[in-house]
């Protein structure tokens, strides 16, 4: 465990990976505010237990939680810069927004979600079933499908007759 010198540590947010915790306490630290980062060790050198584990956690002082926790929210939107005076220290500055955010509709995020368990399905077999029920989803949604998730959806469900293929074959074979 990790002894901080703040005073009740709170935790703000938790990170799949240490590199986005670590990009998260920069953030916070352009702003003054300090943090620490928590299991940030182990799930760099266990990954695969680093869900178990609640990832990797940020904590600060709990008279700092409220602003920092607004602060992530501004930076995880793009809605935040930094400008830095000639000391270092950094001021915030709102960004005007350039443009709007693209966002995937259901069945696009579907679509890119069974793209991804199909490929870690290679390593864990069971996975490829979830990947099938996703792909089921994506073809009976009514949402419209854009090209790029398209593609990842017929390479997913490629990949999914094919494993699927030939773990039959095996099974058969083995049983014969």
């Amino acid at each position: 465990m990790i002894h901080t010198s703040a005073p009740n540590p709170v935790t703000v947010a938790s990170f799949g990976g240490v590199t986005e915790a670590e990009i998260a306490q920069q953030c916070l630290a352009a702003a003054g505010i300090e943090s620490y980062l928590v299991d940030a060790a182990m799930v760099g050198t266990m990954w695969h237990l680093g869900v178990a584990m609640g990832g990797v956690k940020l904590q600060v002082a709990d008279v700092d939680a409220v602003e920092a926790t607004e602060l992530l929210t501004e930076a995880r939107a793009g809605r935040l810069e930094f400008e830095f005076d000639e000391s270092g220290v950094a001021e915030e500055s709102e960004a005007e927004p350039e443009q709007e955010l693209d966002v995937s509709s259901e069945r696009e995020k579907l679509a890119n979600r069974a793209y991804k368990v199909v490929f870690l399905s290679i390593l864990l077999e069971p996975l490829l079933l979830y990947g099938a029920w996703l792909l089921l989803q994506v073809a009976v949604s009514s949402e419209p499908l854009r090209q790029p998730y398209r593609r990842r959806a017929y390479i997913a469900a490629f990949f999914t007759a094919s494993i699927l293929g030939t773990l039959a074959f095996f099974v058969a074979y083995t049983f014969n």
